[in-house]
């Protein structure tokens, strides 16, 4: 549900909402990426990954995918991802092996581009 919610501020070119829906989503997906049988969701990692790949984008100019686009509702998506993704999946130990694999792309990513 919280998905939906992105999307519909989106929609309705809501930015403040749109970076707390996105904010809840995150948090929600993070708290689902542990050890922990009771609170672990087997695609959640794979989700999470999946959002901080598009908020990413291409690696290098050579392989600029042309239906990407580097922002959503006029933010620079590398920018929410370093500012409000990267944050907030931080807040969660369990998440630690990810957040510095995403932030490592997303540096890789920005010194391509430059």
């Amino acid at each position: 549900h919280l998905e939906v919610l992105v999307a519909g501020a989106s929609i309705l070119k809501s930015e403040a909402e749109y970076k707390s829906w996105l904010a809840a989503y995150v948090r929600h997906l993070t708290s689902e990426c542990g050890d922990d049988p009771r609170t672990m969701f087997v695609g959640a990692e794979a989700q999470l990954r999946e959002l901080c790949d598009e908020f990413i984008g291409p690696l290098s100019l050579s392989s600029t995918n042309s239906t990407w686009e580097s922002e959503v509702l006029g933010i620079s998506k590398r920018k929410l991802l370093r500012e409000l993704i990267i944050p907030t999946m931080a807040a969660n130990r369990s998440a630690q092996r990810l957040v510095s694999e995403v932030v490592e792309l997303l540096e890789s990513a920005e010194k391509r581009n430059k």
